[in-house]
């Protein structure tokens, strides 16, 4: 730093460790373990995060700066420069100890390397052309030829947008932008002159881009797929420096205004401005966006935002730079030195402009309680003992006295699978199944839910052919009977059930003899009597449904509707567009996470989740591992869990899970199995059991009798 300061935007400096190299070779620090790591110049550089003292330095290679540094799954993954070549990817675990060096087999396209989840993407340039090349965090490489060569711009659900550029004799650049699923499937977008940026976000199905020639340049929304266009907005650049742009949770952030020194947030939806701050005194030359911030950085100002337009606070003639965010800190670069800042430490306190649409001073002030508690939560999963017989598209739920019904499905999906009668009852406090008193009426897809006296209410479901069943049956636990009730005057499958209150339950949407269907069906939860409910206002063949708990129900498929004062009214569909297949889950303040689903035109998977309250959406945001279908949510603790599903044609499993928070987003699990038409029921102790359904294996989808129970577990 080139002044002394106590503290910096308002926040208390923790620590200030000087790093070696010029100014200007350091690269952004990070959080690993109980370190903080940074590279400068030729040395990685481990520091305890507590007090900034180096632990360890590692000593790459004979060279002043790196490309490439990220830590993925515990591993720092760096660049091996040597004589201004870079050809290696080097490992280096927390103790600053090498665990792998990878030979790239040609020379690394430098800035053009983006990290995921797992793995960190980009190009080489080898002995047959360009090629993509996948790292993964143990140093496993997957290199494949390019079609069309260029540079990864961004990585997908679909695949992967790539750019290739070219001089004609004349000096003329052209640009050759295009889509590529890593086998066959290529969609060019244009072959004009361009100079499109390999800086680019995700938002739900579509991909943000800067495009364009300097200083004419704009950012475009385009689809993942076929890269058509959503929309567009001209961004300023002034040379030499190009447009300058970062995103983060569905904005995009940008320097604006004739002298590209006014920070701005755009929004991905729709390209609209969200806000503008204060000018930077001069061109904006570098933005960075991490957890909740912003920062702004010009030559003579740099500034610090809140995402939501909040200016936290700002400095002169001071080089701050490669700004990231943990749990309790803000780690940034100042010239050569790496800082620290207290985050749950500011002098003065956020002041909510006009423009927020909801009480971020609130928000912010429940993150940090809820970051600096003294207790930590962990999603663990844990096998349990599998059903008498395997099963896929059942039905479940829990009984008064703790045990789990689980009824009807079919041996395999399709028409090859057989319809099943069989009901078991699971015991969780001895991981006992018991057989039960069989269907009156074999039946999957079907729907079932609990009435006020303890018995289970069985309604509608298919056969193997998709002919909708309209007969309804009462099983009585204390009996282990079931008996027979009226049945519907309109067959279904696949519909849902919610309760209104204590004493009526809605059964909604679901398929039809005429397919998807507008039907809804009150059910007495005293004597089981069902009868004919108020039409929804549009078709919901896969219904995604939830209590609100204040007598509302939340419907969403291809549209999305509340029923509220004893009838349907529609919303506005999710920002992207609805989806069928999708998910819900309603979270601890009332409002309501919609998730994936597949899309009406093109059937793949959607990556997009918003929370909707009676204000509106939020800003999607994706999928970690990206899209899904068919999948379910369950809340467990503080964390909503999304559980299997498929991505695209009924065999492309989704391989991770995920758990969302409201503080952190979607985060991965671990590889559980691969399940889809599957069921499952949340057990008195709020952990849930998954239950059947069909699995991937080796050989392909089979449907199994397996179950496992996933549950919170806290440790000071």
């Amino acid at each position: 730093m080139t002044k002394t300061a106590n503290h910096l935007f308002g926040f208390p400096v923790r620590w200030r460790t000087p790093l070696a190299g010029s100014v200007g070779s350091a690269m952004a620090p990070q959080r690993l373990s109980s370190l903080v790591v940074a590279r400068s110049g030729e040395e990685v550089v481990g520091m305890d995060a507590t007090t900034g003292s180096v632990q360890w330095v590692r000593t790459i290679v004979d060279a002043d700066s790196g490309y490439v540094f990220e830590v993925i799954n515990d591993t720092i993954i760096t660049d091996k420069l040597h004589e201004g070549v870079s050809d290696h990817l080097i490992g280096i675990d927390e103790h600053g100890a090498i665990r792998w060096d990878l030979d790239l087999g040609g020379k690394m396209a430098l800035f053009a390397w983006q990290a995921g989840s797992d793995a960190i993407t980009g190009k080489v340039n080898n002995a047959n052309g360009d090629a993509l090349a996948v790292v993964t965090a143990d140093g496993a490489l997957q290199t494949s030829t390019l079609p069309h060569g260029g540079s990864v711009v961004a990585r997908t659900n679909y695949g992967w947008v790539l750019q290739a550029n070219s001089l004609s004799r004349d000096g003329v650049l052209s640009s050759l932008l295009y889509s590529w699923d890593g086998g066959t499937e290529i969609h060019i977008a244009s072959d004009e002159n361009d100079d499109s940026s390999d800086t680019e976000s995700l938002v739900g199905d579509y991909v943000a881009l800067v495009e364009g020639l300097s200083p004419d340049f704009s950012l475009v929304c385009r689809h993942q797929r076929d890269l058509s266009i959503r929309w567009s907005q001209p961004i300023p650049s002034v040379p030499p420096y190009g447009a300058k742009i970062a995103f983060r949770a569905g904005r995009a952030f940008a320097g604006m205004g004739p002298d590209a020194s006014l920070p701005t947030a755009i929004d991905l939806l729709t390209g609209a401005i969200r806000w503008q701050g204060e000018s930077l005194m001069s061109d904006c030359e570098k933005i960075t966006v991490a957890g909740e911030f912003v920062l702004f950085t010009s030559d003579e100002t740099t500034a610090l935002y809140h995402r939501d337009g909040e200016l936290i606070g700002s400095v002169e003639n001071w080089l701050v730079d490669n700004l990231t965010v943990t749990d309790d800190a803000l780690l940034l670069l100042i010239g050569n030195e790496a800082v620290c800042l207290e985050r749950s430490t500011r002098l003065s306190s956020p002041v909510a402009p006009s423009c927020f649409t909801r009480d971020l001073e609130e928000e912010e002030q429940a993150f940090l309680a809820a970051k600096t508690t003294k207790i930590t939560s962990e999603l663990k999963f844990q096998r349990r003992t599998s059903m008498r017989g395997a099963r896929c598209n059942a039905a479940s739920v829990l009984l008064a006295d703790g045990r789990v019904l689980v009824a009807g499905g079919a041996t395999e999906r399709g028409a090859r699978g057989s319809m099943v009668a069989s009901c078991e009852l699971y015991e969780s406090d001895r991981d006992l199944w018991r057989v039960a008193s069989r269907l009156l009426t074999p039946r999957q897809n079907l729907a079932m839910t609990t009435l006020a006296d303890g018995r289970v209410i069985a309604i509608g479901g298919r056969l193997t052919d998709r002919t909708p069943l309209g007969s309804v049956e009462v099983f009585d636990p204390a009996r282990d009977a079931w008996t027979a009730l009226p049945s519907l005057s309109t067959p279904v499958w696949g519909a849902s059930i919610a309760t209104v209150d204590s004493d009526r339950a809605l059964l909604v949407g679901g398929f039809g003899l005429d397919g998807p269907s507008r039907h809804t069906w009150w059910i007495d939860l005293h004597t089981g009597a069902v009868m004919p409910g108020p039409s929804t206002n549009r078709e919901h063949g896969y219904p995604a449904l939830v209590s609100l708990g204040d007598g509302r129900l939340m419907v969403a498929s291809l549209a999305t509707e509340i029923f509220e004062n004893e009838k349907w009214r529609e919303l506005a569909s999710r920002p992207l567009g609805g989806a069928d297949a999708a998910s819900l889950a309603v979270l601890s303040d009332g409002s309501v996470l919609l998730s994936g689903g597949r899309d009406v035109e093109d059937e793949h998977a959607r990556a997009d989740t918003v929370v909707w309250n009676d204000d509106g959406y939020s800003v999607p945001q994706n999928f970690s591992t990206g899209g899904r279908h068919g999948h379910q949510l369950a809340t467990i603790g503080d964390d909503v869990v999304a559980i299997g599903g498929v991505i695209g044609s009924p065999g492309d499993f989704v391989y991770h899970w995920e758990s969302w928070s409201a503080a952190e987003g979607w985060r991965r699990l671990r590889h559980y199995d691969c399940r889809w038409l599957h069921t499952h029921t949340q057990l008195r102790d709020g952990s849930i059991l998954i239950i059947g359904g069909v699995l991937a294996d080796g050989d392909g989808p089979d449907t199994v009798a397996s179950a496992e129970v996933s549950r919170v577990f806290s440790a000071s």
